[in-house]
């Protein structure tokens, strides 16, 4: 019989490296994910890139990396709550961009021609 603490760690560690054919989008987990307490970072190829967090039986997905870290609730303030902010945030700004066209990422995108 494996023993509880090590069953956990075997089934995150093959559920991180499992691979599809096709990838449509990538995983990047929190360095301190434990059984109870999992936050992976989705960067997808279509449509908006964000956290999956799974907490208290609940799974949510939360697209502002400051959502992600509210549903912690009152252990947001604990030094895991605040490492959490500090990963999200820096998960934010490192793959703002991450899949989308040219020309969505150019400021004129909006700007329309007006006749004269």
């Amino acid at each position: 019989m494996i023993p509880r603490n090590e069953r956990a760690e075997r089934a995150v560690t093959t559920y991180q490296y499992t691979r599809h054919p096709i990838q449509p989008m990538k995983r990047i987990p929190f360095p301190k994910n434990e059984r109870n307490f999992q936050v992976e970072y989705h960067k997808t190829r279509e449509g908006p890139n964000g956290f999956m967090c799974y907490y208290k039986n609940a799974a949510t997905y939360r697209l502002e990396p400051l959502d992600a870290w509210r549903t912690l609730g009152v252990a947001k303030f604990t030094d895991t709550g605040k490492e959490l902010k500090a990963w999200c945030i820096e998960m934010d700004e490192q793959h703002k961009n991450y899949g989308l066209p040219d020309e969505v990422r150019e400021e004129k995108f909006f700007d329309v021609p007006s006749e004269k």
